[in-house]
């Protein structure tokens, strides 16, 4: 779990080191249902996508110094699971594809530097980042 100083309209969460799946899946949905983009979603498409990434341990949950949830990250380092027409073309095997980047009270800039210190720190291999585009239909590199 990493902290930032955005404000949130979420309730604090106790432990937020220590979440249980059904305590993850909580924050997530609040989190989407915050979001003008994802708030969107259906209910099971919400569920598949948050049970599949906390059973991969491929969602990052951010919270403040309040403890209190600001956003969430699904990213996959396969890139072998996607659709050959947004695959990325690099040579690196140290890519990341963010599937979702969800931050209803946080900037895009401030979520991509949050995320390169927390991949570099937990040494998720991120020479080269990305977004995948809501529609999924294209990426956009972000560092």
């Amino acid at each position: 779990m990493m902290y930032n100083t955005h404000k949130s309209l979420l309730p604090t969460v106790k432990d937020v080191n220590e979440l249980s799946f059904w305590q993850a899946l909580g924050v997530s949905s609040m989190l989407v249902s915050c979001h003008v983009d994802y708030s969107k979603m259906m209910v099971l498409d919400l569920f598949e996508l948050i049970n599949k990434s906390i059973k991969n341990q491929e969602l990052i949950l951010f919270f403040n110094h309040e403890n209190k949830p600001t956003f969430m990250a699904v990213y996959s380092t396969l890139l072998s699971d996607w659709d050959a027409s947004i695959m990325i073309k690099s040579n690196s095997d140290d890519v990341i594809l963010f599937e979702n980047i969800i931050s209803p009270f946080s900037s895009p800039i401030h979520c991509y530097r949050f995320l390169k210190f927390y991949c570099q720190k937990n040494s998720i291999p991120s020479m080269q980042a990305y977004v995948l585009a809501l529609e999924k239909k294209s990426v956009r590199k972000i560092w």
